[in-house]
């Protein structure tokens, strides 16, 4: 698997380990390792945007990578120059085709390396890193407004232009992609250490399964409980993913067991919220009460064949039928299929050899009888 790990490491910037361990799980099969690769959460946010400073005669374009799962701006990538054709590049295009425009102007005559240095290192400055979370780390409604104004007035203070104007736009890109290109990219300003060894592949949408009576407090849920969840994510990989991961035990099409990787307390809240493991970068996560009760998997759950054996067994017996039927003396008798197997077995050839029948008693009886009261008749009359 050697040449296959090296490719996913290539194309998708991952570690050499990380691949190794997707392709373990998938038990080789490549495919399917592209194939959730190429379905993997869009965890990137990029700002790609562009200045001008009327003053100063300069134009600008800028690209930023968001990195939701770390939780910080990780790089930058700002170049400046005199061309006035700068100030048309196209910041619609995909983030890969708006870097190679850049790098066009990067590279010509008119590029200003140092002022855009300068730019790149005010962004990504340590008191700024947190003001930029404060502005990307909601994905679904960014603070547009604010970080406008961020951009102006950062860029405001290497170049001393109070009439800077920017813009710009945001695109979701997928982890590994990003990653590749920091793996061979000397543009720029990277803000951390390109360490993708613990990367979050996907982040399935799941809901537990709840257990009113039989089932586990979600405060109590710790490293070594492996929880019973519903996926209800929708990604065409996910069918596939299910089958995989669902253990033979769960006969639901849509239930898999995830393994309690962390359990933290929401702030403000008796909310918690439980982090599954499914597989090396799949995870998933739910919200819910500390006092709720979710079903959990017991060591008898995961060995059904015993049980299932125990259960065979006792089916396997014939149930025992009790009579209900009376003769007309009032006596019990047995079903008609259970009287037939008497008379067959009374009329078997098991019955013992030489041995009198009971007509043939009574008979023997009666002519007994019979010659005792001729004799006594006989011997009264020879008295008499």
């Amino acid at each position: 698997m050697g040449v296959e790990a090296d490719i996913l490491v290539s194309n998708y910037g991952i570690s050499q380990e990380f691949a190794q361990n997707l392709l373990d799980f998938f038990e080789g099969d490549v495919d399917k390792v592209i194939q959730i690769m190429e379905s993997s959460d869009k965890e990137i946010t990029v700002v790609k945007g562009k200045f001008i400073a009327s003053r100063r005669n300069l134009y600008g374009a800028f690209l930023l990578f968001y990195n939701h799962q770390s939780l910080v701006p990780e790089y930058v990538f700002v170049v400046c120059s005199t061309d006035l054709n700068l100030s048309r590049v196209r910041i619609e295009d995909p983030w890969q085709a708006y870097v190679e425009s850049l790098r066009m102007y990067q590279m010509a005559q008119e590029s200003d390396p140092d002022v855009a240095s300068r730019i790149e290192a005010q962004v990504l400055s340590r008191d700024n890193l947190a003001v930029l979370t404060g502005y990307l780390a909601d994905k679904t409604n960014p603070d547009l407004i604010n970080l406008k104004r961020f951009f102006t007035n950062e860029i405001n203070r290497v170049i001393y232009d109070a009439n800077v104007l920017v813009k710009f736009v945001l695109e979701e890109a997928d982890i590994f992609r990003t990653r590749a290109f920091l793996s061979t990219s000397h543009d720029g300003l990277k803000a951390i250490s390109n360490n993708p060894a613990n990367l979050v592949l996907m982040n399935l949408k799941v809901e537990p399964v709840l257990s009113p009576l039989g089932g586990k407090d979600v405060e109590s849920l710790s490293s070594m409980d492996e929880v019973y969840v519903k996926v209800l994510d929708d990604r065409a990989i996910v069918p596939q993913l299910i089958e995989k991961l669902r253990p033979p035990d769960v006969l639901a099409p849509t239930t898999v067991v995830g393994k309690v990787l962390e359990n933290q307390l929401m702030p403000e809240s008796e909310n918690r919220r439980v982090t599954l493991l499914f597989g090396p970068g799949i995870f998933g996560s739910f919200v819910l009460g500390g006092k709720v009760r979710v079903q959990t998997r017991t060591e008898t759950q995961s060995k059904p064949s015993g049980a299932s054996q125990k259960s065979g067994e006792v089916s396997s017996k014939e149930p025992v039928i009790f009579s209900l039927n009376f003769d007309a003396d009032g006596n019990p008798i047995a079903p008609p299929s259970q009287s037939d197997m008497v008379i067959s077995d009374l009329s078997s050839t098991d019955k013992p050899k030489n041995q009198p029948s009971v007509s043939s008693a009574i008979i023997v009886g009666i002519v007994a009888m019979a010659v005792l009261t001729l004799l006594i008749l006989v011997f009264s009359f020879v008295l008499y």
